[in-house]
């Protein structure tokens, strides 16, 4: 049925209560895919609960190995499909070579600039049968994507400074937004604090540094936690996201507007600990990456 303002509302049985699922919700619809996999035969199809939104299918172009258990999957744009850095899709695996309870959907950030004629997602790999079947993605295959849907929103105009925190494949929105800038050839008054283990497993990181020498306003700062235990040499930072290290670079921890994207563990320690050390909640947007 349809809650209120026309609120897609999902009741299922769910043991040992049933719930609702109100798919407007700010947290992704991570869950709950597989209920329209059956309406992706028809092109275009009006998706439910964020508005007219649109399900496409579309080609793979690449699937490749970006970084340790990273894999980057470049889709064929569909035409009318546009959105903004910091908006995901809905990615359905149409003939999944596994699949388990919660289907074959999952909700993807976008990497790729707005202006870029792909679609570029990332994902780490794990031993689940979602990533087992999106590792074997190959070139032609075709998939489905719905959206897009907003997370995070980036104001514009730089009238206050933004620090982007990012723990692992949390980049991608970050990504989607600095090349946005250099693709525009704007300035882009951010500071892009980039936690890894280790060299091998960050993303992207050669580029960030290209775009940090070309976007004005930009600045990286890429930080390895256990860089002692790499097979690659880091001479860089090895502090731990917090305002330790944010302090050391930023010219102030007041002022700026925060944005946190990782796992559910690095997105409540980094934000506690900014709150902690007095810079407002409204100043702080999240969004949680969960392995599935």
């Amino acid at each position: 049925g349809r809650g209120p303002r026309g609120v897609l509302m999902v009741r299922l049985q769910w043991s040992p209560d049933a719930v609702d699922i109100d798919s407007s919700s700010p947290q992704r619809r991570r869950s709950i895919g597989h209920f329209h996999q059956e309406a992706l035969s028809a092109r275009p199809w009006r998706a439910w609960g964020h508005g007219r939104m649109t399900a496409y299918r579309c080609r793979v172009l690449s699937n490749a190995v970006v970084a340790d258990r990273t894999v980057a999957l470049q889709l064929a744009r569909p035409e009318g499909f546009s959105f903004t850095p910091g908006q995901y899709l809905d990615l359905t695996i149409l003939d999944p070579t596994a699949n388990d309870e919660q289907g074959p959907t999952r909700s993807l950030s976008i990497a790729s600039a707005p202006a870029e004629r792909e679609l570029l997602l990332v994902a780490r790999l794990r031993d689940t049968a979602f990533k087992r079947a999106l590792s074997t993605l190959r070139e032609g295959t075709e998939v489905a994507v719905d959206g897009p849907f907003r997370d995070l929103e980036f104001p514009s105009g730089g009238v206050r400074p933004l620090v982007f925190v990012a723990g692992g494949v949390g980049v991608v929105p970050f990504l989607s937004a600095v090349r946005a800038a250099d693709l525009a050839g704007h300035p882009l008054p951010a500071t892009l604090f980039y936690s890894n283990r280790h060299p091998e497993d960050a993303a992207f990181l050669d580029e960030l540094g290209g775009l940090a020498a070309r976007v004005s306003g930009f600045r990286f700062v890429a930080t390895m936690t256990r860089a002692a235990e790499s097979a690659r040499p880091w001479t860089g930072e090895t502090a731990r996201l917090g305002p330790e290290l944010f302090a050391r670079v930023l010219p102030s921890l007041a002022g700026p507007l925060y944005y946190i994207v990782g796992s559910g563990g690095l997105v409540s320690d980094v934000r506690q600990t900014l709150e902690r050390a007095g810079v407002p909640r409204r100043d702080i947007d999240i969004e949680l990456f969960t392995g599935y």
